[in-house]
C-alpha cells in the first residue's frame, strides 16, 4: 500500500511539472543575405531581445521586419511573441557623394552613387574663353576618371580640367599681368588685384576685366573676389590658409573672352589671433608684408576695439576699412616711429594722406603718443575728421573745447561726398608749438585751413609739443579709406 501510494505521489508531481511548463516560441532571423543571426527561443507574450546588427558588404542595414515586403518594422521595446516566427532583415545600398567641382566653370550637382557603381557621366561644364578638357580625379589633373570603368568605393570629388580658347584678338597681356600683384595674403584680409593688359595699345578698362580665384581643395571656405568701386579695382578674400591661384581674362571690344596665360597664386597664412594677443607682431609683419611700404597696412590689434582682419583690404597704396554695417569703434591702424622717414620719432612733422568716407557717420581721430623712443606717453587727438558735419579739427583750434570735441575750424569741407587730400603739419620753436591743417581735393592745389599754437610746451612725455613717437587713427563709427599715408620730418608749406 506504502508503495503505492508512493508512486502515486511521484506520478501526481510529474504530470504537475509538466502542466506548470511555460509555452515557448522559436523566433528566426532571416538576414537576406547578410551574415547569420541565430535564432531565439522566447516565451509566450515575452520581448525578443534584439540581436547584434548583422552585416552584408556594400549595404546598410536598415532593421528588422515582420514581413518579406519590409512593411512593418518590429518593435523590440512593444511587439510581443505569440508564436513560432521569422523576422527579416531589410537592406539599402551604400551610396556615396560625387561632388563636382568645376574650377570656375558653370556648376554641376552633386550625385549620390552606390558602391562599387559607375558615376553616369554629366553634362560638360562651360567656362567663357576655356575649353573643357574632362574630369580628372586630383586637383593636380595627373588622373582623368573613366566614367565607363572606374567605380565608386567612398566619397569622391572630380575635378574640371580646362585650357584657354585661341582666339584672335587686339588684346595684349604685358610681361607682368600681374602688375605686382602681392605674392601673401593673411586669413580674413582682402588683397589688391592689378593687371596690365592693353587693347590696341590702350589701358582695358575695369568693366572688362574678369578675375577668378580657385580655392585649394580642403578648404571649409572658399576664397571670394569682388570690386572695390571707389578705387576702380578688385580684390580676393580668403579665410584659410592655403595657395590660391588668380586667373585673368578680358571682354574683348568684339565680345570675345580673351584669357591670359600666365596665372597668379597668392599664398595666405592664417589671419587667427592667438589668446592674449601673443602673435601680435608677428601677424603686424605679415600684414605689412602684403604690400611693402603701405604705412596704413600696420592693423591696431587690441583685445578690445581693434581691427578685424575681415574689415581690412589691402593694396600697394590704401587700406580699406569697412565694418560692412557694423557699427563697433575700433582702432584701425598704429604706426610707430620706427616707420616714419627716418626711422626716428620727429620734434617737426608732416602727416599726409588721402581720405575718403565709406558712410557718413561720426569721426575719425589721429590720436598721438609722443616722447622718445621707449619712454612715450599718449599725447591726445592731434587730428579730428569729423564726417558727420564735413568738418576737421585740429589740436587747440577754435572748436576744440565743443562737446566731445565734435566740431572743427575747418568748415564744409566735402568728407562725405570725398575724396579729401590732409597735410597735417606741426613746427615746435621756443617752447611753442604751431599745428597746420592743409586739404586738397584734387592732391595738387592745398589750401591753409587752421593754424593753432600752443604755449609752454616740453619734451616730456604724453605733451602735445613732445617728439612724435606714434600715431593711430581711431575710428568712431567711421569706415573709410586711407590711401598714400606718409610721415615725414620735413615740413609742408605752400611756398
Amino acid at each position: 500500500m506504502k508503495k503505492f501510494l508512493s508512486l502515486f505521489i511521484f506520478l501526481l508531481l510529474v504530470f504537475t511539472l509538466i502542466g506548470c511548463k511555460e509555452t515557448t516560441y522559436k523566433v528566426s532571423f532571416d538576414s537576406n543575405g547578410g551574415s547569420s543571426v541565430a535564432a531565439v527561443d522566447v516565451v509566450k507574450d515575452g520581448l525578443v531581445k534584439k540581436p547584434t546588427a548583422p552585416t552584408k558588404d556594400g549595404f546598410e542595414f536598415k532593421g528588422w521586419f515582420k514581413d518579406e515586403e519590409f512593411e512593418t518594422a518590429w518593435d523590440f521595446e512593444k511587439d510581443k511573441v505569440t508564436g513560432e516566427l521569422t523576422l527579416y532583415a531589410k537592406w539599402e545600398p551604400v551610396k556615396f557623394k560625387v561632388t563636382f567641382d568645376s574650377k570656375g566653370g558653370s556648376s554641376v550637382a552633386a550625385v549620390d552613387v552606390e558602391k562599387d557603381g559607375l558615376v553616369a557621366e554629366p553634362t560638360a561644364p562651360t567656362r567663357d574663353g576655356y575649353e573643357f578638357k574632362g574630369w580628372f580625379k586630383d586637383a593636380e589633373y595627373k588622373t582623368a576618371w573613366d566614367f565607363e570603368n572606374d567605380k565608386v568605393t567612398g566619397n569622391l570629388t572630380l575635378y574640371a580640367k580646362w585650357e584657354p580658347l585661341q582666339v584672335e584678338s587686339n588684346v595684349e597681356f604685358s610681361a607682368e599681368p600681374f602688375n605686382g600683384t602681392a605674392t601673401t595674403g593673411v586669413g580674413g584680409i582682402g588683397v589688391a588685384l592689378y593687371f596690365d593688359v592693353t587693347e590696341d595699345g590702350e589701358p582695358v578698362a575695369l568693366e572688362n576685366v574678369i578675375f577668378t580665384v580657385e580655392s585649394p581643395e580642403d578648404v571649409e571656405f572658399e576664397a571670394e573676389i569682388a570690386t572695390i568701386p571707389e578705387l576702380g579695382g578688385y580684390y580676393v578674400r580668403a579665410y584659410q590658409p592655403g595657395e590660391y591661384t588668380i586667373s585673368l581674362a578680358v571682354k574683348d571690344k568684339d565680345g570675345k573672352t580673351v584669357v591670359c596665360p600666365k596665372t597668379h597664386t597668392i599664398t595666405y597664412s592664417s589671419g587667427e589671433l592667438a589668446s592674449g594677443l601673443s602673435n601680435r607682431a608677428e601677424m603686424i609683419a605679415a600684414v605689412q608684408a602684403i604690400y611693402p611700404g603701405n604705412l596704413a597696412a600696420l592693423p591696431d590689434y587690441r583685445e578690445n576695439e581693434g581691427v578685424l582682419n575681415e574689415w581690412m583690404i589691402v593694396g600697394k597704396d590704401f587700406v580699406v576699412f569697412d565694418r560692412a554695417g557694423g557699427t563697433t569703434n575700433f582702432g584701425a591702424f598704429f604706426v610707430p616711429f620706427t616707420n616714419f622717414e627716418g626711422g626716428e620719432p620727429l620734434q617737426d612733422f608732416t602727416v599726409s594722406f588721402k581720405y575718403t568716407s565709406l558712410n557718413e557717420d561720426w569721426k575719425l581721430l589721429l590720436s598721438a603718443w609722443t616722447g622718445e623712443a621707449g619712454d612715450d606717453n599718449f599725447a591726445g587727438d592731434l587730428l579730428r575728421i569729423l564726417t558727420n558735419r564735413n568738418q576737421i579739427g585740429i589740436w587747440n583750434d577754435a572748436d576744440s573745447d565743443s562737446e566731445y570735441m565734435d566740431e572743427g575750424e575747418a568748415k564744409n569741407i566735402p568728407l562725405e561726398e570725398g575724396p579729401v587730400y590732409v597735410k597735417f603739419t606741426r613746427v615746435v620753436e621756443d617752447s611753442t608749438a604751431t599745428f597746420k591743417l592743409y586739404t586738397s581735393l584734387d592732391g595738387e592745389n592745398y589750401e591753409l585751413k587752421i593754424t593753432s599754437t600752443v604755449e609752454d610746451v616740453s619734451s616730456l612725455k604724453g605733451d602735445p609739443g613732445a617728439k612724435l613717437t606714434g600715431f593711430c587713427f581711431f575710428s568712431i563709427d567711421n569706415d573709410f579709406i586711407i590711401e598714400n599715408l606718409e610721415v615725414s620730418g620735413t615740413v609742408f608749406t605752400l611756398d
